[in-house]
């Protein structure tokens, strides 16, 4: 099977092939963890039988190794896979359309401050007469 031991990373948005060499016509279902996948959770595509899992399925199994298994009326075919935790720790912010300036918030937050010094030491002044 081409993509045997193939790995798949959470919280990604790529897709799993698996190919099989059974024929496409003969083909039955697909078993993950030994429970059949409803086919609106991957794609087949002739070629043998190849077998494409939507990332939105791919979402939804817990990081570790699964069993998969291609069903066809004349044989099966079993091979594992794995979903990888995703590491990367580097937290990004969704675009929104808006670019965010950390400078400018410092440089407003001075200018503000340096504001309000300036009215609390002219009515201290005025005070003071």
């Amino acid at each position: 099977m081409d993509g045997a031991g193939s790995s798949w990373t959470q919280n990604t948005d790529g897709s799993l092939a698996i190919r099989g060499s059974g024929e496409i016509s003969k083909f039955r279902e697909v078993k993950v963890d030994g429970v059949t996948v409803d086919p609106i959770n991957y794609t087949v595509t002739e070629g043998s039988t190849i077998i494409t899992f939507k990332p939105e399925y791919l979402k939804s199994l817990s990081a570790g190794n699964h069993s998969f298994e291609l069903i066809w009326t004349d044989g099966t075919a079993a091979t594992n896979f794995t979903v990888a935790e995703n590491t990367d720790q580097s937290a990004k912010s969704p675009k929104t359309g808006e670019d965010f300036s950390m400078a400018l918030c410092t440089v407003l937050l001075m200018v503000s401050c340096a504001g309000l010094a300036g009215i609390f030491a002219k009515r201290k002044r005025n005070h003071a007469r």
